[in-house]
């Protein structure tokens, strides 16, 4: 029964993982059929491509104590809230700012949402993680900050 349940949940995590990256792939695909976007960014390109780097190699440290790494989880919350802030304020940036809502924020009636916080709530939580598990949930993570980077590399590049 016990390796049922196992099984199960599993499963789930899985199935929720696949919905969450189609809906990822759904509004980066809307975002590229629309168009007339916004040029390119330097700067968000660049700030996404370090924030993955910096976010992976956090949750790589879930193997560890959680509030040994508190402030570190802090500062990294702050940068993440402040990319997603200056996305907000771009121009017909819609679906940039849905992709990284689906990564950074939890949503009421959107399963797969909070892809980030939701790890660090178990984190929290638990204290310390399985590597399996870390490993699933930067791959989520990783594939989330993925499409952030290559949307942003699809648009017009300013002259």
């Amino acid at each position: 029964m016990k390796n049922l349940s196992k099984s199960i949940l599993g499963n789930l995590v899985r199935y929720r993982s696949r919905m969450l990256l189609a809906q990822i792939l759904a509004v980066g695909f809307v975002g590229g059929v629309i168009g007339c976007g916004p040029v390119q960014n330097a700067g968000s390109l660049k700030t996404a491509q370090d924030l993955k780097s910096d976010t992976l190699a956090l949750m790589s440290k879930a193997t560890e104590s959680y509030e040994t790494h508190r402030g570190e989880i802090g500062n990294l919350d702050s940068r993440l809230n402040s990319a997603l802030t200056v996305e907000q304020s771009r121009p017909k940036n819609e679906s940039t700012v849905q992709m990284w809502e689906m990564l950074i924020s939890v949503k009421e009636g959107l399963p797969g949402s909070g892809i980030y916080p939701r790890f660090k709530k178990q984190w929290e939580d638990k204290d310390t993680l399985q590597p399996t598990y870390i490993q699933n949930k930067k791959d989520n993570v990783g594939a989330a900050f993925d499409k952030i980077i290559a949307l942003e590399q699809s648009r017009t590049n300013p002259r």
